[in-house]
Order: structure tokens, then sequence, then C-alpha cells
């Protein structure tokens, strides 16, 4: 049980995609099929999510693979009945384009910490603030990106009914103080069910550009739907979707896309044991 929650609650919250082009830092999508309103039972937990497909920022014969682990840390603290959480990532990207052109390289690393709610009636809110730093390789990423997220979930009876909003502030080139990257809005949707040991359910993921870059003016825009099935092995948890562009502006192309990911408790805090009375 312990292992279904955490797999339901662990968020991919250190992630992000390339954009060579310009769109999002964060990778919209990377968190779906997780319940990130509800608070983690105390403890560490890996994840780790994998995906391949097109390139939509590039065109119908590119490629795009990114692999984001990331590090979660539910801590024994608790504010204004929140529990405080953490989390890291260090995520990795590589493309091949139609030039024949490959690469595989290290992509913005990431931090944010906040806090999440168990509101009762199986609600669950959280709210938390980071930062991507900046990465100075070919990827041509090399800035700050302040980043809030804020989830609420509905997890009773099953259900794993979550809507994730992401907001990213961009910054300069720390090189050519040029702005490369717009600011952004994620919003990632999961409706899944668990069916004894199965998640089954749909997923969908919209993100916005809401202002231009140094090179153009025009903001990109897409959204994704998609399935989603999950399996518990008790140890560890494996999910999969598969994704589809719906709707796309100013990209070049709509981009198909597989995702596979891992959730595996590393720790857990001990249950306190119940205090018996001998007369």
């Amino acid at each position: 049980m312990k292992l279904r929650i955490a797999a339901a609650a662990v968020a991919a919250l250190g992630a992000g995609a390339f954009e060579a082009q310009a769109g999002s830092i964060t990778q919209p999508g990377e968190t779906v099929g997780l319940a990130l309103g509800a608070p983690l039972p105390e403890g560490v937990y890996f994840l780790n999510t994998g995906s391949v497909g097109g390139f939509r920022a590039v065109g119908e014969d590119a490629t795009l693979g990114v692999n984001i682990p990331v590090l979660a840390w539910s801590t024994p603290w608790q504010v204004a009945g929140g529990r405080i959480e953490a989390y890291a990532a260090v995520p990795f990207v590589g493309y091949s384009l139609p030039n024949d052109t490959d690469h595989f390289d290290v992509y913005n690393p990431f931090f944010t910490a906040g806090i999440a709610w168990d509101l009762g009636g199986n609600w669950g809110f959280s709210t938390f603030v980071g930062a991507y730093g900046p990465v100075d390789n070919e990827l041509g990423q090399n800035m700050w990106v302040f980043n809030s997220r804020s989830a609420l979930s509905y997890t009773g009876n099953n259900w794993n009914l979550t809507a994730h909003v992401i907001v990213g502030l961009t910054g300069e080139d720390e090189n050519t103080g040029v702005r490369t990257h717009p600011d952004y809005v994620n919003l990632d949707l999961t409706a899944v069910k668990t069916i004894d040991k199965w998640q089954v359910g749909l997923v969908g993921f919209g993100s916005w550009d809401t202002s231009g870059t140094f090179y153009t003016d025009k903001k990109q825009s897409q959204f994704a739907l998609g399935g989603l099935v999950g399996y518990d092995f008790g140890k560890f948890t494996l999910q999969t979707y598969v994704t589809h562009d719906v709707w796309t502006e100013n990209y070049e192309t709509e981009e198909t896309r597989g995702w596979l990911r891992l959730i595996l408790p590393v720790w857990s805090a001990p249950q306190a044991e119940p205090v018996t009375y001998k007369r």
C-alpha cells in the first residue's frame, strides 16, 4: 500500500526538455501520471522518466530523447500542516537532426522545494519554488530559469485526478546577455484509475510561451493527449504512456512520443510501534 501511494505521488519535479528553437525549458508532459498534489510519505524516492519521439521544434525527420533522473526527499518537517519536500534532477538530452547531426549532453540541473498539504476528503495541494541552473554546452541553454509549480490532486476511490501548473521565467544567456528562450506556462493533466496492481487512464499536457525572445516575437504552443498503463511490482512501479500533439502553433511539426517511468522508494521512515501497557 505504501508503494502504491508513493507511485501515485512522487513527482518528476526536476525535469526539462531541449527545445532548440524556443519553447518551455520544462518538458511538457514530464509529470503526467503522478498525483503531485498529494503529500509523499516521509522517505527518499528515486524516479526516472525517459522518453523518445519526434522533435516538434525542428521538423518531421528529427528525433529527441530525454532522460530525467530525479531524487525526491519527503522530509519529517511540517509547516502550516503541510509536509516539506525537496527534489533534485540532472537530466540528459540526445537528439538526431536531418543533416546527420547527433548530440548527447547534460541538460539544465534543477532543484525545487515546497510544501504539500492533505486537505482531507482525498484532496491534496502542493506548491513548489525552484530553478534550473545554466549549462554552458552545445544545447545553448546557459541561463537561469525561475520555476514555480502547483498541483491539485484527488486520490479517492483508487483514482488519480491531477492538474499540475508549471510557470517558468527565463533569464538571459550568461555569456551573451541575449534572451534565447521565452517565459512559459505548462499544464499537465492526469486521469488514472488503479485496479489491483494496474494503473490505466488518460493523460494530457499543454505548453504556452508567454513572451518572445531576442530572435522572434512568435509564441509557440501545443497540446497533446495520450494513454497510460502502469504496474506495481511491489518494490518498484513502472509506468508507460504514449502521447501525440493534437494541436500546435508556430512549431514545425506535431510530435508523437513514447514514455517509460520507474518509481523506486529508496528509504521509508520506520513506523512507530504501538505503545502497550502492562498491568
